[in-house]
């Protein structure tokens, strides 16, 4: 019997060791590519934040807005106004007594989406069951707990495309095959009709709670530095599904960023190409995140 259990013992202890060693290697190896998250989960960050969902994940560069600032956005079911990622945030951009003071750069991205809830979800401003909820440990790279608890089926080398996470937190986006206008509306009319689908357009509302936590945020990232509200630009159709729910979205914000005392850039440039209606081609994040740049510049004189 004692045989038996010290061999069990040192089974489980080699299956242990060896699983570990599999998803460290594999963090290391495939971190950047493997899915949209989870690079960004490798270590704190201490710099200004571009913060968001999917639309400003692809969208905006940080190399070409400030040299100090990284992208820290996820997708809309990770990253609306909620408890859980303004949690996240402060996990991994904790602001302390040594953090500079006002020498930052924070862009928070906002849309309808982003502040809806439906009568459904009970105005719920917790997102259970998602890594910003659920994560417990610190950053670390290889970020363990992630790959253990949400590597999926990646972590059987069935990856899906993402594009990948370049060094500055931006997901890169690069489409396979030869892009052709009816593919386009396909996917435009597809992206759509998932909207249509959402819970928040059949019977959603601007949920007042997440605007709080929007203020919040907006408070808490104003400790160490100055924060920015844009609304990214999307294709005429999705601007238009969205004006039908919240038309009264961009007044909305303009109010919050005046309470906050910070600026609120509306950036409906429809000369911006889509893949989908919804996300900016990553041909064109350097021309949108430089019109970002050069509207903070008016307002502040920490970007030179």
């Amino acid at each position: 019997m004692k045989k038996f259990l010290i061999r069990t013992s040192l089974f489980c202890l080699a299956a242990i060791v060896i699983c570990t060693c599999y998803l460290a290697l594999f963090g290391l190896r495939y971190g950047n590519q493997f899915d949209a998250y989870y690079q960004r989960l490798t270590q704190y960050h201490p710099e200004g934040l571009i913060i968001g969902t999917s639309r400003a994940a692809q969208a905006l560069e940080p190399e070409f807005i400030s040299s100090n600032i990284y992208n820290f956005s996820f997708t809309i079911a990770h990253a609306s106004y909620d408890m859980s990622y303004f949690n996240f945030i402060k996990k991994y951009h904790p602001i302390t007594n040594s953090s500079p003071d006002k020498k930052l750069i924070h862009i928070l991205a906002v849309d309808p989406w982003s502040v809806r809830t439906s009568h459904e979800k009970m105005d719920e401003i917790y997102n259970h069951g998602s890594f910003t909820e659920e994560l417990l440990l610190p950053p670390m790279n290889p970020n363990l707990e992630y790959l253990a608890r949400f590597g999926g089926k990646a972590l059987y080398f069935d990856f899906k495309n993402y594009g990948q996470i370049n060094k500055n937190g931006r997901l890169e986006v690069t489409p396979s095959g030869k892009e052709t206008p009816e593919g386009f509306q396909k996917k435009l009319a597809q992206k759509l009709e998932s909207y249509r689908e959402k819970s928040e357009f059949k019977n959603g509302y601007t949920s007042e709670k997440r605007l709080q936590v929007l203020r919040d945020l907006i408070q808490y990232l104003q400790q160490d530095g100055e924060v920015y509200l844009v609304r990214i630009p999307v294709h005429p159709e999705m601007l238009a599904l969205e004006n039908q729910i919240c038309p009264e979205f961009n007044s909305v914000i303009q109010r919050v960023a005046s309470e906050m005392k910070t600026p609120y850039f509306m950036l409906t440039d429809f000369s911006y190409e889509t893949t989908d209606g919804n996300h900016i081609k990553n041909k064109e994040s350097k021309r949108i995140s430089e019109q970002i740049r050069d509207s903070i510049k008016v307002y502040s004189n920490i970007i030179e």
